[in-house]
């Protein structure tokens, strides 16, 4: 065969595939299907001895043979590959097929495998061996007289109370107040107080502690907000901590210099007058003859989170806690594992100019280590994680939730959500009627 029979028969091959298709055509996004998984029914959490387990589902939705390579990658949460492999791929026209991918760990902690199939990247993560893992920092041995100090003075600050009526706020079912007191240092925060009108003997209140940098507005009715909504016989003060919705007359920082502001003095971190914010708000609640001492619950996601679970700690008027990816707690591994408020602490620092700041800041954070506090909770709790979330990591609540001594506790688990797991009106149903259960003299929860 010459050449010019050699380029006759190559132009001849293109035409045919390019006009009938290869037996394997070139592989395209288009052409697929897939999912990275758990098992099913799994909620992605492995106890110590078991291998991390995955499954690549694949489905060929052309109508030709398809072949592309699968790209798998275990990492820690020091970012380091701890498991690699790659498989060929080859499927007929509407074949699926399920691959397992099992990674045998040794070490507890944090991990993310990350697939890559028809140049489209899915990841999960999940946590080994969790109930090994231990807080990384110790309790400081006056912790306890600190807080105590701490109460007191603001015991010493007058409240002032003052409600106002919001007729624009208001509805058939309920009265809407702006609420005004005094809290640490004299400065003024204000809440929305929810009040229902028609009343049969005393109420029972929910106290809202709001994300960082989210203002709360007042609660609407538990039909019409799957993120807040609370029963129309419900009263519910809905607190505005200082720096944060109509509480920022004074304080004005944005969210990410918020939570360093003045971490080098546990003295003067922001988090002392913010916790001392929602023992104020407690106050309230506590004063008010409509509603009932013994069903005051306490709500909180992310900061919300954190910081309702150190308010049921330090104050025994809580009955009852509900703390979702809570943000505040575990706080080493947190700065190790979310990149961008490592960032914001190093900037802070750097404008501080302070020897040993690093040292600084943890003998001051180990005061703010929800860890620290949960120990003290002797009340109803109810917690959620999402365990793929990249803001509150959820080994923090983890750690939270082992450490709770009480019995009457449960964490729910989302093994797909990120930060806002668990935001569904049936979610939050399932929260009142959890609730019911733990206060059975209260009939009406629902």
């Amino acid at each position: 065969m010459n050449t010019r029979q050699k380029i006759c028969l190559l132009c001849c091959l293109w035409f045919f595939l390019a006009n009938t298709g290869s037996l394997w055509a070139k592989a395209d996004a288009r052409s697929f299907v897939w999912e990275l998984s758990f098992a099913q029914g799994h909620q992605g959490l492995f106890k110590k001895g078991e291998s991390l387990t995955f499954y690549v589902k694949i489905s060929n939705t052309s109508q030709q043979v398809q072949q592309e390579k699968l790209y798998v990658k275990l990492w820690n949460k020091e970012k380091k590959t701890i498991y690699w492999a790659e498989k060929n791929v080859v499927l007929k026209p509407g074949q699926q097929v399920v691959l397992p991918i099992r990674c045998a760990v040794k070490q507890a902690g944090y991990y993310t495998v990350l697939a890559t199939f028809a140049r489209q990247h899915k990841a999960l993560s999940t946590l080994y061996a969790a109930e090994t893992l231990q807080p990384t920092m110790e309790i400081p041995a006056d912790f306890d007289d600190f807080w105590q100090q701490t109460r007191t003075q603001l015991k010493n600050i007058p409240p002032q109370f003052q409600l106002k009526l919001q007729p624009q706020w208001s509805t058939p079912q309920y009265e809407v107040f702006l609420l005004e007191m005094k809290s640490w240092g004299g400065l003024t925060i204000r809440a929305w107080y929810r009040l229902p009108r028609l009343r049969h003997g005393k109420v029972p209140v929910m106290v809202q502690l709001q994300g960082l940098g989210s203002p709360l507005m007042p609660a609407k009715l538990l039909a019409t907000d799957p993120l807040r909504g609370v029963p129309a016989h419900w009263a519910v003060l809905s607190l505005n901590i200082r720096g944060h919705g109509n509480s920022n007359d004074k304080i004005r920082l944005p969210w990410h210099q918020f939570f360093v502001w003045q971490i080098l003095s546990r003295e003067h971190y922001i988090y002392r007058a913010v916790l001392m914010d929602a023992v104020r708000a407690i106050d309230f609640v506590s004063s008010r003859p409509e509603l009932d001492p013994n069903a005051v619950a306490v709500e909180g996601w992310s900061q919300g989170g954190g910081l309702a679970l150190i308010l049921t700690a330090l104050d025994k008027r809580v009955k009852s806690c509900w703390a979702d990816a809570p943000f505040l707690t575990d706080w080493r591994n947190h700065f190790a594992l979310n990149a961008i408020h490592q960032t914001q602490l190093k900037q802070y620092l750097l404008l501080q100019n302070t020897p040993n700041a690093q040292l600084k800041v943890y003998r001051t954070l180990r005061y703010y280590d929800a860890l620290h506090f949960v120990p003290r909770i002797q009340v109803p709790i109810l917690m959620s994680i999402g365990l793929q979330d990249r803001t509150c990591f959820p080994l923090a609540a983890l750690l939270a939730f082992k450490k709770i001594p009480y019995s009457a506790k449960k964490i729910v688990i989302y093994p797909y959500a990120e930060h806002r797991a668990g935001a569904s009106l049936q979610t939050r149903r399932e929260k009142f009627q959890w609730l019911k259960a733990q206060w059975p003299h209260k009939a009406t929860i629902l």
